[in-house]
């Protein structure tokens, strides 16, 4: 019995606390930017939100397609550099008069 007139005592001394606690007061432009944020729902106004992702999708894009162009070059000169590659190693052989022929 003794323990649960300390349980209650604990319970109202708690419910006490909270109700003498200050009430927060709220930002004095916070009605201001709700009505602003309805409004901008009304009238159907698109936020900065979607134009930076509709950027961002360009430049990813873009990027794709500068890599692409990049690879396509790259295996275009790495055709011509194996062929210059076989030439050079001929032309080492004859200079230096090796005796050794490679499958280069």
């Amino acid at each position: 019995m003794e323990r649960n007139k300390h349980i209650d005592h604990e319970v109202e001394k708690t419910l006490n606390v909270l109700k003498e606690a200050e009430v927060p007061e709220p930002n004095p432009f916070l009605y201001t930017r709700l009505m602003n944020e309805i409004e901008k729902r009304k009238t159907g106004r698109t936020s900065s939100k979607l134009n930076i992702s509709f950027a961002y999708g360009v430049a990813m894009a873009l990027l794709i397609v500068l890599n692409t162009f990049s690879l396509i070059y790259y295996i275009d000169t790495d055709t011509n550099v194996t062929g210059n590659r076989k030439e050079y190693i001929s032309e080492l052989v004859d200079e230096y008069a090796i005796n050794y022929k490679s499958e280069f």
